[in-house]
């Protein structure tokens, strides 16, 4: 691949370049915003924290991250259909009122054992952060549906703004800490008049399309059950095998590992709605582009920051956050190898949702959290901290290989009959 092609097609990609672009300081003020944290806190008390963003994880994900991404993939379908999304908007609507009961009720029957096990009071603080995301997140997802990426990416840089300002210019505890994120979620919302009303109009209740929302979702809560114990139970197992202040040391590595390697879901909202349109018309053309060029491309140019963080992992951590953490160094590189790799694999995303195979791409999320949980119990006692780093990549490499076999026979079979199609 000559450097003439990779310049024709950054050039060519200059709205993907813009939203990398907006990307790039959201991820930046995410990393700074864990950074100043990392700094104003104890090591015990950051310790605590990463406790309290896994709890986060866990009731955001159940409450209602199950069901944001229907608007991205059946919100496009119908936009494209009726000029509007309203009945994906009010189907899953009528399912996150529902959820989010339900979560409430876990939340006031379950809050003094929550309480005892963070080992700290903040139980309420964390309910409220939570009920604010749900709108927030509806914000970021409703503005990828209409492909209006930098707002979308603009909403998501003010949930972390404010905060990351009031906790760099304030001597603050842990709880304030909590009060300055939600608060930041809150501004977030000034968004709201950004919303085209014709998108959603009056409620319209569609059977049929909120059996598919409701399936795509429960099968999400399935897969996000295996994200959630990817993303987080590496923290849950390091905080029974060893301590919280090794849970803090670690989260530093995946804090840095989950923002390179987050960074790679942009290129799945991103060409979601362009696949989504090809699929619907049997655009092959688009196809092969998006999955034969644009993916390598891509990765390549994205391998080089990579290689970086991975041969001067020390000096970061340690310029960064000091010579307390120097242990999250190794972890890192381990995490590093699998950051980069997601890149290419993350477009296996749109090929299962937007051929409506979720319910296997899930099974295969199950499947890696699995065995994420299995080999963090055999190896982090023996390990360490380095042990989950382990069994982190072992898992991924093993569950997203399987995945990418079965993805790219059903995607190329695809290409074939359209190709048939338009003979």
């Amino acid at each position: 691949m000559s450097i003439k092609k990779v310049w024709n097609f950054i050039l060519e990609k200059k709205d993907l370049t813009y939203y990398i672009l907006f990307k790039v300081l959201d991820m930046s003020i995410a990393f700074y915003l864990n950074w100043i944290i990392v700094k104003r806190l104890s090591e015990n008390d950051y310790g605590v924290y990463s406790i309290l963003i896994t709890i986060l994880g866990f009731f955001t994900t159940f409450g209602f991250s199950w069901t944001s991404s229907s608007l991205l993939y059946f919100g496009t379908e119908e936009k494209i259909k009726y000029g509007s999304l309203n009945r994906t908007f009010w189907a899953r609507n009528i399912i996150l009122g529902v959820s989010y009961i339900f979560i409430a009720f876990l939340f006031l029957l379950f809050y003094k054992k929550l309480d005892n096990y963070i080992t700290k009071p903040l139980s309420l603080y964390l309910f409220v952060w939570m009920t604010v995301k749900i709108f927030t997140d509806y914000l970021i997802t409703y503005f990828l549906a209409i492909e209006n990426r930098k707002l979308s990416v603009t909403t998501s840089i003010c949930t972390k703004l404010l905060a990351a300002i009031l906790i760099t210019l304030n001597i603050v505890s842990l709880k304030l800490v909590l009060i300055y994120c939600i608060l930041s979620e809150i501004c977030a919302l000034i968004f709201v008049y950004k919303i085209n009303k014709m998108d959603f109009g009056k409620f319209i209740f569609d059977k049929k399309i909120f059996k598919t929302v409701l399936s795509f979702g429960i099968w999400q809560i399935f897969g996000f059950s295996g994200i959630y114990f990817i993303n987080f139970g590496d923290n849950l197992v390091i905080k029974h095998f060893l301590t919280l202040e090794d849970v803090g040391i670690y989260n530093i590595a995946y804090k840095m590992f989950a923002g390179m390697s987050g960074f790679a879901y942009l290129f799945s909202s991103y060409f979601a709605p362009k696949v989504t349109r090809a699929i619907s018309v049997n655009d092959a053309w688009t196809l092969k582009e998006i999955f034969y060029r644009d993916r390598i491309y891509l990765t390549i140019l994205l391998l080089i920051p990579h290689m970086l963080v991975f041969i001067f992992a020390e000096k970061i951590i340690v310029l960064f956050f000091g010579y307390n953490y120097i242990d999250a160094t190794f972890p890192l590189r381990i995490l590093i190898l699998e950051s980069n790799l997601r890149y290419f694999f993350v477009f296996n995303i749109l090929i299962y949702n937007c051929f409506r195979k979720y319910s296997i791409m899930q099974s295969f999320n199950i499947l890696q959290a699995i065995l994420n949980i299995v080999l963090d119990i055999l190896f982090i006692p023996k390990f360490g901290i380095l042990g989950a780093a382990y069994g982190t990549l072992l898992s991924f490499i093993i569950s997203t290989g399987l995945e990418t076999i079965y993805g790219e026979v059903y995607l190329r079979n695809f290409i074939k009959s359209c190709s048939k199609t338009n003979i």
